[in-house]
C-alpha cells in the first residue's frame, strides 16, 4: 500500500476549521501542529485546546474502513477490504504528547485531557472509551466538559507558553522534523524502521520503496519515486 501522508493532513485540517467555527476566544485559545520541545528532538502535536475546563490535546486520524482496538493494545487494526494493516494505538501515542506537554508547560497532567478524532469512511468493531470520537463529535465532548480545571492566571500562563512556542518555532525546526516522520527513517504506522527495497523483474520497470521492518506484522510501504 502507498501511505499518502496528505490523507492524515486533510484530518488535521478538518478539526482545525471545527475547532474555528465552534471552540472560539475567549473561552477557548486552539492551536494546531505544534512542536513542543523535547529532549534533543520534538513532539508534534496535532491540535491543543486551552481553557479553564482543562488543556485538551488532540490526535487526529483520517482513516477508512474498519476499526479494531482498546486502550491497552500497543497497536489498533485497520481492516481494509480484504487487507489489515497496523497503527499505533492513538491514546498511548497521546499520552505521549501529553507527558511531553506537560513537561514543557510545568503543569500536573490531571490537567490535561486526551482526544482522539478520526474523520473518513470509517467504523469502530470494538467498544472505544469517551474520548475516541467520529468526526465532529469532539466539540460536544470538549464544550461538555464545564468544571474548571485550571485558574485564570494559569490559562494565561499556558497561552502565553504555546503564543511563543509557535513564534519560536522555526521552518527549520518544522522541516526537520517533517522529514524525520514522512521520508526514510519512521515507520507512520508502528514506529519501526524504513527499510529501502529494490525489486527487478524482466521487462518491466524497476521498482523501489520502502517498507517496515516489522514486516509482516505491519505492511505499511511507501515509493520512493
Amino acid at each position: 500500500m502507498d501511505y499518502q501522508f496528505d490523507e492524515g493532513k486533510k484530518g488535521e485540517d478538518y478539526t482545525k476549521f471545527a475547532c474555528g467555527v465552534y471552540l472560539k476566544p475567549p473561552r477557548y485559545r486552539c492551536y494546531h501542529d505544534i512542536l513542543a520541545p523535547h529532549s534533543a528532538k520534538a513532539a508534534q502535536i496535532d491540535h491543543i485546546i486551552v481553557s479553564e475546563y482543562g488543556i485538551f490535546v488532540l490526535e487526529t486520524k483520517n482513516i477508512s474502513g474498519h476499526i479494531y482496538g482498546s486502550i491497552l493494545d500497543p497497536r489498533w487494526t485497520q481492516i481494509l477490504g480484504s487487507k489489515s494493516y497496523k497503527f499505533l494505538n492513538p491514546i498511548k501515542q497521546n499520552d505521549s504528547h501529553i507527558q511531553v506537554l506537560a513537561n514543557y508547560l510545568n503543569f500536573d497532567v490531571k490537567a490535561f485531557c486526551s482526544v482522539i478524532v478520526f474523520w473518513g469512511e470509517c467504523t469502530f468493531k470494538t467498544a472505544m472509551p469517551e474520548n475516541v470520537l467520529w468526526e465532529r463529535g469532539f466539540i460536544n465532548y470538549i464544550r461538555g466538559k464545564q468544571n474548571s480545571v485550571i485558574s485564570h492566571d494559569q490559562m494565561i500562563k499556558t497561552i502565553s507558553a504555546l503564543n511563543n512556542l509557535t513564534v519560536n518555532t522555526t521552518e527549520k525546526q518544522r522541516q526537520s522534523h517533517v522529514e524525520l516522520m514522512g521520508n526514510a527513517k519512521i515507520c507512520p504506522f508502528c514506529g519501526g524502521r524504513l527499510i529501502k527495497h529494490t525489486v527487478v523483474k524482466p521487462y518491466r520497470p524497476v521498482n523501489k520503496f520502502l517498507g517496515c521492518s516489522n514486516f509482516p506484522r505491519c505492511r505499511f510501504s511507501r515509493n520512493i519515486d
